[in-house]
């Protein structure tokens, strides 16, 4: 059920909280006794007040209790408008459609994973060259947005516009589908999973011109998409997998309520928590050993490579500089993925611990 008050809407979100939409682009959650008490208030007022309140509710854009459709970026520049993308994702909208959709998820994935890391391809020999297949990385990220996109067109909710910026001092692309919060939870929830429903489809097409083409090159790169397919499932970074969960458990602001539960517990172990506090601990406990379960059997499979790897950073840059570098045995893809996966726990570090410090050193210094 939706109320449609001025330009402001209201949408369920549980039995006990509701949505506030100021236009297509600012949503909170409220409690529904507050949701009543706007709605009683906005029909006792005239034009001119109502106008007043969405101006208001539009200004709390820096509530740090808003949900968010995008990451907050430091910078960002638009690729396709608002417009381009509704018209690019209607043509993909029947890709949505229920039997559909599981149907060519399971195969898609299952066959990226059957002949990317199960096949031993006569041509995957470890080592690869850099050249412009790789380049189609960034076209899957375009299809990935234009996937969560597709999603939202597919349920008759606003899109917005497909761009790139910075946020947290990388390179992300982003789609604006902040228009989901208009649907329902089971909705929001293919419209997560959008971005590498399309990511697999894509994946499955590249691998099979790949093995036709006989192309190792092209083959590494469709194995480094299928990784970031799983690496979007990583619970603790705003990315897909996190929203699912986020909906699934019916957190929007899932991680630092989380992080705030554990601490209470830690502070004090015999406080009782309620239902709700109980989940955000079993979220927190559970990936984070399922992280550093990952963590180890890494560290253990490839200490080898993480030994030797300064060295043969060392040898890298002389061969270089020297012009002896062997540039079609140079790329093993082991090693590439080895360095991709320390980066991303180097991330994971300081978002849980240097970050932590820098950030009270200069709360300290104020």
């Amino acid at each position: 059920m939706q109320t449609i008050l001025h330009n402001i809407k209201f949408t369920n979100y549980d039995s006990k909280r509701s949505i506030l939409h100021a236009g297509d682009t600012k949503h909170f959650i409220i409690s529904n006794e507050k949701r009543n008490l706007l709605e009683n208030r906005i029909a006792q007022m005239n034009e001119f007040e109502q106008e007043e309140l969405y101006n208001a509710i539009v200004a709390q854009s820096s509530d740090k209790r808003m949900i968010h459709g995008l990451q907050d970026f430091q910078c960002k520049f638009t690729l396709l408008s608002n417009g381009m993308v509704s018209k690019i994702s209607q043509l993909f909208t029947f890709l949505f459609n229920t039997s559909l959709l599981y149907i060519l998820i399971t195969l898609t994935v299952s066959f990226c994973i059957y002949e990317l890391f199960y096949v031993s391809q006569s041509f995957a020999i470890g080592y690869f060259y850099p050249d412009g297949w790789w380049l189609l990385i960034l076209v899957m990220c375009l299809f990935h947005e234009i996937g969560h996109a597709a999603a939202c067109k597919y349920y008759h909710a606003p899109v917005g516009n497909i761009g790139v910026g910075i946020a947290g001092f990388r390179p992300v692309m982003f789609t604006d589908v902040s228009g989901a919060w208009f649907l329902k939870k089971k909705q929001r929830i293919v419209v997560n999973i959008g971005g590498v429903y399309f990511q697999s489809l894509f994946v499955a097409i590249m691998t099979i011109i790949a093995i036709k083409l006989n192309s190792a090159s092209l083959f590494y790169v469709c194995k480094t998409m299928m990784i970031t397919v799983f690496v979007q499932f990583y619970p603790f970074f705003r990315m897909d997998g996190y929203w699912m969960i986020s909906d699934i458990l019916g957190e929007p602001n899932l991680y630092y309520d989380a992080i705030e539960t554990v601490k209470i517990k830690m502070r004090n172990k015999k406080q009782p928590l309620n239902k709700r506090q109980w989940k955000l601990l079993i979220y927190s406990i559970t990936f984070e050993i399922l992280v550093l379960v990952f963590l180890f059997v890494f560290f253990i499979y490839n200490y080898s490579i993480i030994y030797d790897l300064p060295y043969k950073c060392y040898l890298f840059v002389i061969d270089i500089l020297n012009g002896t570098a062997n540039y079609s045995r140079m790329f093993n893809y082991r090693v590439f993925m080895t360095v991709m996966i320390l980066l991303l726990f180097i991330r994971l570090l300081y978002q849980k611990i240097f970050k932590k410090r820098i950030t009270s050193l200069l709360k300290g210094q104020q």
